[in-house]
């Protein structure tokens, strides 16, 4: 059976071959020694562990590879020496200086099969390292003993050590770069650091942080202001020759997660330490008490800030920090220009830089138009890394979120306040789904010491509009939320508006103070806030409302018109002003089109408010009442002739009127409404009702007029034919009335036939007809409606009129006790005291 094992070996040969392997062995093993190798075993079990040539000698224990139950020829179980341990670093630890073996030195040791390679240094020793066109470069600080030949080893792995100075430089090839760590590890007691691209070694998290103070960038290491042995130096990168600025830490891995880039100088992503690739002489790295320092020397000198696009904790996704206005500028200045002379196969990289550079400066318009011509150009680049979130942020700067499809983030703080930044656009205006804007506020509260990291224009820009709806819209949120912003207006902003949504007991004077505030847009929305809630203490809407008209000037400013319209047109509807209403209306509809939804459920709203009081029309002051009426007037205009919305709102002014009894006002309004009324059967209804009105009003030929065109009797309606007959009636034309009552025997036909009788004396005919009206049979018990007294006093006069006896005192019975009206008991007594008494009567007393 043939196997492959890879053996751990160290040799103590005094002649150290330069090559190294291992060979394929079936129960025996041949190996070409080479000092300082290190092969990690693939072996099975089963295998006894083998004897070792004389001067050699396993690392570690060789039982966890073989059988634990053979041994080795020689008998007993081989010990294994550990290099740099007493007494044996010398037999199995050599390593070469001056091109013999070193018995004070351990080697460097490769592992074959996870690409590592582990450089014994004292624990005090400096260290930088970093990366570049795929190739690592370890920094050690001092002169150390250790290889300055190449040396090829397995898997394609190969290193070279020289020293530059008073440096010692190790350079590293055919790592993996995406998974290169260069952490610090100790073998066998010895100090060292170990090089790897093993998938299976997490990198730590030991950052370099980067502070800005004044014209001079920190970089602080975590603990290296203890660390004596942290240095800095000049360095000539050996590929490119640039000037590379270095800070050497020892200890830990510290590190800068991230490549940035500023004026004249690229700040490297680094393995360890702080990599600065300057190319102004102007620049230096110095030590300080809390790590270095990156300044420029000299009068002349541009100041050195952070750049505007890093990638940082607080930045992942957008690669945005703070930074001064003129380095911005420069910073935009420069990525403009490198743009404009890119090569093309670098021009999209290079325009993403330059939108950055101008979203980072606030700049929404130049931002825009240089990501719309990079996508022009490749389509195609919308998908790659870090181009969805910058087009994002763009267009919630810019006020339009562009038609993209949704693509999932990283749910960094970051994402989050841009996904919420991006609702608050999509969510304007404000509908009434608070839930949402709850949500939406819940985001941005995850983002928000974000923002304090970003540029000061673009924070100035996001900042305001963030807090503002944290405060507004934000439910359940811990009263502090804005505690560890700085106190500036933006805050005291914020905080005045959620204690005011909150009903804290120091709203008003919080709000009174900032309403008072030398930005005009701050002092504007608080001056809005300030009166809302001093109307909820003190109810005067119309007070309010002429207020906030007073405020409209500034609130446009503060781009906060529209809703100061709508609080506007709220307070007139509460206080009955509806002409004033609507022209706050109209002047809704002509501040933005994007508010065009919300306008028409304002209208609606007003409307529906409009029509609620007419039903008590009755009860309004005669100002109100006129007020009402215009205001419907001008609702009627407004929506359009012909419309359905019209003719309802000229129907409830009709009804209006005729509630109040200004009959000549509703015929005007039914001669308006007519006209614009399709439905046929609605518009004879009109036809007939306005026939009536104008029989009422003594004009019986307007009213013939309106019905000139009728159809023949037996095709009318009951109700049409009386009403002809009515008109006819009213004509003096008794015959032709009665004549078109005929067969009709509804309670309006019976009633026109008794008043035809009794204009004509036939007080029998009055009272038969008045006897078969049904509306007015009487109640068991309990006094009589108004309308029933009426008919009966009525009836009482026409039966002593007709000397029919019985029907007078069947009134008398059933009737005079329950009348009521105080006149219609006296004309009841008289009525029935003169009644004249029939022999029958008499007879039977």
């Amino acid at each position: 059976m043939r196997w492959r094992s890879i053996f751990l070996l160290a040799s103590a040969a005094g002649v150290v071959p330069t090559v190294g392997r291992a060979d394929e062995a079936t129960r025996h093993w041949t190996v070409t020694p080479v000092a300082r190798l290190v092969v990690q075993s693939l072996g099975q079990d089963g295998m006894p562990v083998p004897r070792l040539p004389s001067g050699w000698g396993f690392i570690g224990n060789p039982n966890i590879y073989f059988s634990p139950k053979s041994t080795p020829s020689s008998g007993g179980e081989v010990q294994a020496p550990v290099p740099g341990t007493p007494g044996q670093a010398a037999d199995f630890g050599n390593s070469l200086k001056d091109g013999v073996p070193s018995a004070d030195l351990t080697p460097l040791i490769t592992s074959v099969d996870r690409h590592s390679l582990w450089i014994p240094v004292a624990q005090d020793v400096a260290v930088a390292g970093y990366q570049n066109n795929g190739r690592a470069t370890i920094v050690l600080g001092g002169k150390q003993s250790l290889p300055d030949s190449p040396s090829d080893v397995a898997n394609d792995i190969t290193w070279r050590s020289f020293t530059r100075g008073n440096a010692t430089v190790i350079e590293v090839s055919g790592l993996v770069d995406a998974h290169v760590t260069l952490v610090p590890q100790e073998r066998g007691g010895q100090a060292g650091w170990m090089i790897s691209d093993d998938v299976s070694v997490l990198p730590s998290e030991n950052f370099v942080t980067l502070s800005q103070k004044g014209a001079t960038i920190i970089f602080s290491p975590g603990n290296a202001m203890e660390q004596k042995t942290a240095r800095t130096m000049e360095f000539s990168d050996p590929q490119s020759g640039r000037r590379l600025l270095l800070g050497l830490v020892s200890g830990a891995d510290w590190r800068v997660p991230q490549p940035m880039r500023g004026p004249g100088y690229d700040i490297r992503r680094t393995l360890a330490g702080v990599v600065v690739a300057a190319d102004s002489d102007a620049l230096e790295l110095r030590n300080v008490a809390n790590g270095f320092a990156l300044d420029a020397v000299g009068e002349e000198t541009v100041p050195v800030q952070l750049p505007h696009s890093r990638t940082l904790s607080v930045s992942p996704g957008l690669l945005l920090s703070a930074a001064e206005p003129d380095i911005l500028r420069e910073n935009f200045r420069r990525a403009w220009t490198a743009a404009a002379l890119a090569e093309p196969a670098q021009r999209f990289s290079a325009r993403i830089q330059a939108s950055r550079a101008a979203l980072a400066l606030g700049d929404a318009k130049n931002a825009k138009a240089i990501m719309d011509v990079a996508l022009q150009d490749d389509p195609q680049g919308v998908d790659r890394e870090g181009v969805w979130p910058l087009q994002r942020a763009i267009g919630v700067l810019h006020g339009h979120l562009p038609d993209m499809a949704a693509s999932a983030d990283n749910n960094t703080p970051e994402d989050q306040l841009w996904r919420g930044l991006a609702l608050t656009v999509q969510q304007q205006p404000p509908f009434d789904d608070d839930g949402q804007r709850a949500h939406t506020a819940e985001l941005l509260v995850a983002g928000l010491s974000t923002l304090e990291h970003y540029p000061a224009p673009l924070r100035a820009a996001l900042k305001g509009p963030a807090t503002e709806w944290i405060a507004r819209y934000g439910k359940d949120l811990a009263p502090d939320v804005f505690a560890g912003l700085p106190d500036d207006g933006d805050r005291r902003l914020a905080s005045a508006l959620d204690l005011s949504r909150r009903d804290g007991a120091d709203a008003l004077p919080a709000l009174e103070a900032v309403s008072h505030d030398v930005d005009l847009v701050r002092a504007a929305k608080a001056r809005e806030a300030f009166l809302l809630y001093a109307h909820k203490k003190d109810p005067d809407p119309l007070k309010l409302a002429k207020a906030l008209d007073i405020l409209r000037p500034s609130s446009r400013i503060a781009g906060r018109e529209p809703q100061v319209l709508i609080e506007q047109i709220h307070a007139y509807m509460d206080a009955g002003r509806w002409t004033l209403a609507e022209q706050s209306l109209a002047d809704l509809a002509r501040v933005s089109s994007v508010w065009k939804d919300e306008a028409e459920r304002v209208r609606q709203d007003l409307l529906t408010r409009m029509q609620s009081a007419r039903q008590n029309v009755q009860k309004l002051t005669p100002e109100d009442a006129s007020d009402l009426f215009v205001a419907f007037r001008q609702a009627a205009d407004s929506a359009g002739h012909g419309s359905e919305e019209a003719s309802t709102l000229l129907q409830a002014l009709a009804d209006s009127y005729g509630a109040l009894g200004l009959r000549d006002r509703e015929v005007a309004t039914l001669h308006d409404l007519l006209p614009q009324i399709s439905d046929p059967t609605r518009k004879q209804t009109v036809v007939d009702h306005l026939a009536a009105l104008l029989l009422a009003s003594g004009k019986p030929q307007d009213a013939a007029a309106f019905l000139k065109d009728q159809p023949a009797d037996d095709q009318l309606t009951p109700d049409r034919r009386v009403l002809q007959a009515r008109i006819e009636f009213a004509a003096g034309k008794d015959d032709a009335a009665l004549a078109r009552l005929a067969g009709v025997e509804t309670d309006a036909a019976y009633d026109l036939r008794a008043r035809i009788a009794e204009s004509r004396q036939d007080w029998p005919g009055a009272v038969a007809a008045l006897q078969k009206i049904s509306t007015y049979a009487l109640a068991p018990i309990g006094p009589l409606a108004p309308e029933q007294q009426v008919y009966m006093a009525r009836l009482c006069g026409d039966a002593v009129r007709a000397g029919n006896v019985e029907v007078v005192a069947r009134v008398q019975r059933d009737a005079s006790g329950r009348i009521t009206d105080p006149e219609l008991k006296k004309i009841m007594s008289y009525l029935t005291v003169s009644a004249p008494q029939s022999s029958t009567a008499l007879s039977r007393r």
